[in-house]
């Protein structure tokens, strides 16, 4: 079931199995030429049929919707490539846009790409890996970059992408200043801390979140998604 959070703008929330949080935020923004979904859930029986139900009660055409991922993570882009099946233009940022393939694929040498292959040689891990995130052996997602300062308009809402590195190297976030509206991704949760992993002795992770903080604390926000 979708609620209107704010005039054209759905929340639907997808379940999270097995998880302290119970439900990602998915968002819809309806308008009469192009609708917008922001973040999708795992890819999951459950989580499909959720994401369907929200499209369907809305009446949203896939074929006129763009679907924005708030950074790379599967419980955020995992129906990425099944939305984009349907129809749906994929966006996000460059940085996280160039990991999401080759991190689900198992091809990425990134440090958390390592961590991950080690952990696939337990004999535990890939059955509980399956149960807990869903199926990340979708299509490899196209998308279209995004960057700082980049504008997407929806009806009445004229959403300004905000680079929030931190949680991933390239978490981005939409912020709409005539309604005061900041859609954050995982960049600010509210009961528990977003996590800030490790990814090369090139990047300060932790530096980069607490900078992003910063910036989006001088935004003029009033709704926080």
């Amino acid at each position: 079931m979708v609620i209107e959070v704010y005039p054209q703008i759905y929340l639907n929330e997808i379940p999270l199995p097995k998880f302290q949080l119970k439900a990602i935020h998915s968002y819809i923004v309806l308008s009469d030429q192009r609708n917008l979904i922001i973040d999708t859930g795992l890819n999951t029986e459950q989580g499909r049929a959720a994401i369907i139900q929200g499209i369907r009660e809305l009446n949203v055409d896939l074929s006129k919707t763009d679907l924005m991922l708030t950074h790379m993570h599967p419980d955020h882009v995992g129906m990425a490539s099944f939305l984009q099946e349907q129809g749906a233009a994929v966006y996000m940022s460059q940085v996280d846009g160039e990991l999401i393939n080759p991190v689900y694929s198992r091809t990425s040498k990134t440090p958390a790409a390592k961590l991950y292959e080690v952990l696939s040689a337990e004999k535990d891990f890939i059955p509980a890996l399956d149960d807990e995130f869903g199926d990340n052996s979708t299509a490899n997602v196209v998308f279209y970059p995004v960057r700082e300062g980049n504008t997407i308009c929806v009806g009445d809402y004229v959403f300004e992408i905000i680079a929030t590195p931190g949680h991933t190297p390239g978490h981005i976030g939409l912020y709409e200043k005539k309604h005061k509206l900041f859609f954050c991704g995982d960049h600010i949760l509210e009961h528990i801390n977003p996590s800030v992993m490790f990814w090369s002795y090139e990047q300060d992770m932790l530096g980069m979140y607490m900078n992003s903080l910063e910036k989006v604390r001088a935004l003029d926000v009033d709704y926080l998604y």
